[in-house]
């Protein structure tokens, strides 16, 4: 598109006729681009079209953190199990188990119990087991699973009637 080669309102208005036009090559490359308005066309089209999952696999190469969790809840909306599946092992030896367990929510439960041999089973479970695991992935991921989930313990405010 010639307006994506001119100032930033032509940039972003090229991104949002690409994003219309289903323009899915145009988009694919500005999954990564450096103007926040730009990539969010980018992004909503990798969510909601069908851009190819080689496409945001290749966008996590040179993305910065903030586009790499951008990345990973796109994977996450849109379902895309296999790419997930790809993903994980990647970003878990190149950032880490806390950007790999992000995925793990729409991978197969075949992917997640080969991912983590070592986590315990519901029948195994037991006071000591989650500590004796030695895969500090399952842990985190157990552990900000249930944090998430967790009552809140802050009391409600005076003005609230008690039951």
């Amino acid at each position: 598109m010639e307006l994506a080669g001119r100032g930033t309102y032509e940039r972003r208005l090229a991104a949002f006729a690409a994003l219309v036009g289903r323009q899915l090559d145009f988009l694919a490359e500005r999954l990564t681009d450096r103007d926040p308005v730009v990539r969010a066309y980018a992004l909503r089209a990798a969510r909601t079209l069908p851009l190819p999952d080689a496409a945001i696999e290749a966008a996590y190469e040179d993305a910065s953190a903030d586009a790499r969790q951008r990345l990973s809840a796109v994977v996450l909306a849109s379902g895309r199990t296999a790419l997930a599946e790809r993903l994980v092992p990647r970003l878990r030896e190149r950032w880490g188990d806390h950007a790999a367990a992000k995925l793990l929510p729409v991978c197969s439960a075949r992917f997640v119990a080969a991912a983590l041999p070592n986590s315990p089973t519901p029948s195994s479970r037991g006071p000591s087991s989650a500590s004796a695991s030695p895969i500090r992935f399952s842990t985190m991921w157990s552990a900000s699973s249930r944090t998430a989930h967790a009552p809140s313990a802050t009391p409600p405010p005076a003005s609230c009637p008690q039951p």
